[in-house]
């Protein structure tokens, strides 16, 4: 029986270009098109390397647990080219408190793209050639889990066949938290935003995906939303306000048919802005739930008056 030695972790590269589904009129990146542009290429090498579909079909796959995105504020080129380098690493954390380990995916993944003029005439173009600037980085922590097997049978403490080719890490440093995402820093001033700082809404099939509850790109996309909402009862220059990093805390999942509220409040240091809040489960009678589902912290930045 051939023995594997296990690498230490995953490496690779994914190529692309930018659409209109990844910049916005000035020419920068989205975050939520980060998610689009980063994941198809580390899930592609953990295919080719390590059966990602045969970890899947043995009934475990690596579900979201923690996301955490940067955005470098500069134009690039419609249609130039993008690179994501990526590594995967394969990482235990242990919980002392409650007896327990799990498994975790942390993919980190830098986004380099071609710079771009700003000029919507000329649709951003740049003569660049080969040129690639950073755009931005994203930290995905995605735990292993058997999401449709039974209450109580979900956690994986074992390595997987399929995983035994990565090394295991041990987690370095705390694992974000709620209480480690709530900081505001010093300077920072809340700000009242009347009833736009609530939402409610449902999740319909149209959210879901393959993982049998809601795509996380939903969570991604609506926070976007409920950051313009809150600049906009604020009464803050909502055409300056760009978004430049994120963390994305999911505790429990959303499902189809299920109703849902955003709750959040609103920081502004200068031209700095902060978000803080979440996802909560509500109830048919309309009651929120205790603690939120998905907890996000937000940060933003108004750009100078032309």
């Amino acid at each position: 029986m051939t023995t594997v030695t296990p690498v230490e972790m995953l490496e690779g590269k994914g190529r692309s270009h930018l659409d209109f589904r990844e910049i916005d009129q000035r020419f920068q990146l989205k975050v939520h098109a980060f998610i689009d542009l980063c994941m198809p290429p580390v899930f592609s090498g953990l295919e080719q390397q390590h059966g990602l579909r045969a970890l899947r079909e043995s009934g475990v796959a690596p579900v979201m647990h923690y996301l955490q995105f940067e955005v470098i504020p500069r134009p690039f080129a419609f249609k130039g080219a993008v690179e994501m380098p990526f590594t995967v690493a394969l990482r235990r954390h242990r919980e002392p408190a409650r007896k327990r380990s799990r498994l975790i995916l942390d993919m980190r993944v830098q986004v380099l793209a071609n710079p771009g003029t700003g000029d919507p005439l000329a649709m951003g173009s740049k003569d660049s050639g080969a040129e690639l600037l950073p755009a931005g980085n994203l930290r995905v922590l995605q735990v292993l889990t058997r999401p449709v097997a039974l209450a109580g049978e979900r956690q994986v403490t074992e390595i997987p066949d399929s995983l035994r080719g990565l090394k295991e890490h041990p987690f370095p440093g705390d694992y974000p938290s709620i209480e480690s995402m709530s900081g505001i820093p010093t300077g920072f001033e809340e700000r009242e935003t009347g009833p736009w700082g609530e939402f409610r809404s449902a999740w319909g099939l149209h959210n879901s995906d393959v993982n049998q509850h809601v795509n996380v790109n939903e969570y991604v996309h609506g926070i976007e939303n409920h950051f313009a909402r809150l600049l906009w009862g604020a009464q803050l220059p909502l055409e300056r306000h760009q978004i430049l990093g994120a963390e994305l805390l999911f505790a429990k999942p959303g499902f189809i048919g299920q109703a849902y509220g955003i709750r959040t409040r609103l920081w502004v240091r200068g031209e700095e802005t902060l978000l803080l809040g979440g996802y909560y489960s509500l109830q048919p009678e309309g009651d929120w739930a205790p603690k939120p589902s998905v907890f996000v912290r937000m940060q933003g930045l108004f750009s100078p008056q032309s």
